[in-house]
Parts: structure tokens; sequence; C-alpha cells
């Protein structure tokens, strides 16, 4: 999950970082994905752009929701002027 799993892991609670570790380590990509998108929510991450972009490009190739995705743009800081 290349750009998400630069995340800080400090920015998730320790358990969903270990439900998402545990999750991929059994191959359940897409469930990973959803659970930390949620919890992204949940803490008012800052994301990059490219974060989100990459989100959803693999949540498109995972057959998931787009709203995995689409629920992290108001976590975009906007561009400063």
């Amino acid at each position: 999950m290349p750009g998400i799993a630069l995340l800080p892991e400090e920015r998730l609670r320790s358990e969903t970082a270990e439900l998402v570790s545990d999750l991929i380590d059994t191959n359940e990509y897409g469930v990973a994905l959803e659970v930390l998108s949620d919890m992204l929510v949940q803490t008012r991450a800052v994301l990059t752009p490219e974060v989100v972009a990459v989100t959803a490009e693999l949540a498109a190739l995972m057959g998931l929701d787009s709203n995995v995705a689409t629920q992290l743009q108001d976590l975009v800081p906007p561009p400063v002027e």
C-alpha cells in the first residue's frame, strides 16, 4: 500500500495500527484499506493529495466503494497562496 503505509503509526491508535497490520499480514488488503481510511477520518489526519490519489487507485483496483477514498478528500488542506 505505497504512500499509505508510510503514515506515521502515532497518527493512529495503536490498536488500529495493529489491526491494519494484522489484516495486511492475512492478505485482507481491502478491509485494511477501509479500516485505515475510516481511522484517518476519525482522527482528522492531514493528508496530501497524493495519499488520497493512491487510496482512490487502490480502492478502484480492489473493487471497493469509492467512499474509501472520497471521504479522505476533506483531510487535504487547501493550497497555500
